[in-house]
C-alpha cells in the first residue's frame, strides 16, 4: 500500500513536469492554426495544429515510458536495499525521490533518444498510464494512419495524419469543408492534454 502511495506521489510529480513543458503551452499554435484557417490557409493551418501535436505525443510518450522505466527500477532497488536485512533507511535522506529522479532523468534520455515519431498505441498507452479517460477511436483516427471505419458522422476513413501526410508529400490542397470535418478532432486532442496538465 505505501509503494501504491509513492508511485502515484512520483506521476503527480512526472505530470507536474510534464504539464509545464513547452510543447505544453500550446495556446500560440492553436491561435496561429486557426487565423491560418480564417485567412483561408487550410494546409498552413493543418500543420500548425499537426507541428504542436507532433510535439506533444512526443513528450507524452518519452515521460510515460521513463516513468514506467523509473518505476520498475526503483521497485527492484528499493527490494535490493530493505532484502538484505541492512539496516538503511530509505526514506531517510529522501533517498526514495533521490533514486525515483536518478532513473527517470536517465530513462528520458535514453527514450528521447529512441523516439521517431508518433506511434497511436503509445500515446493511448501514455494517455491511460497518467489517467486520461479518453475516446480511442477519436485519437486513433486523428494520430493513426489507417483507420477500419469512419468515426460516427464521416464518410471517409482518410485519417487526419494521412491528409497531413498527403499535404506534406503529394502537394494535396485542403479544401475548408475538410478541414472542418477533421478540425473535431484535432480539438478533442488538445481538449484531453489540457486535462492532463490540469490533473
Amino acid at each position: 500500500m505505501v509503494e501504491c502511495e509513492v508511485i502515484s506521489q512520483f506521476k503527480e510529480k512526472i505530470l507536474s513536469k510534464l504539464s509545464k513543458l513547452p510543447s505544453f503551452d500550446f495556446t500560440a499554435e492553436l491561435v496561429k492554426a486557426e487565423k491560418l484557417n480564417c485567412d483561408e490557409y487550410y494546409d498552413q493551418s493543418l500543420l500548425t495544429y499537426w507541428i504542436a501535436i507532433e510535439n506533444v505525443c512526443k513528450d507524452l510518450v518519452v515521460y510515460e515510458k521513463a516513468f514506467l522505466s523509473a518505476c520498475e527500477l526503483w521497485g527492484k532497488q528499493k527490494r535490493k536495499l530493505t532484502a538484505k536485512n541492512q539496516n538503511i533507511d530509505i526514506n531517510k535522506y529522501n533517498l526514495e525521490t533521490q533514486l525515483f529522479d536518478l532513473v527517470f532523468t536517465h530513462s528520458k534520455g535514453f527514450y528521447e533518444k529512441q523516439y521517431r515519431y508518433i506511434n497511436v498505441a503509445e500515446v493511448r498507452r501514455a494517455l491511460n498510464t497518467f489517467g486520461m479517460n479518453n475516446d480511442d477511436d477519436k485519437i486513433s483516427f486523428l494520430l493513426a494512419k489507417d483507420v477500419k471505419s469512419a468515426p460516427i458522422g464521416l464518410t471517409s476513413k482518410v485519417t487526419v495524419r494521412k491528409i497531413r501526410n498527403n499535404v506534406v508529400h503529394n502537394a494535396y490542397k485542403l479544401k475548408k469543408a475538410r478541414l472542418l470535418e477533421v478540425q473535431p478532432f484535432l480539438k478533442y486532442f488538445f481538449e484531453v492534454i489540457n486535462s492532463l496538465a490540469k490533473q
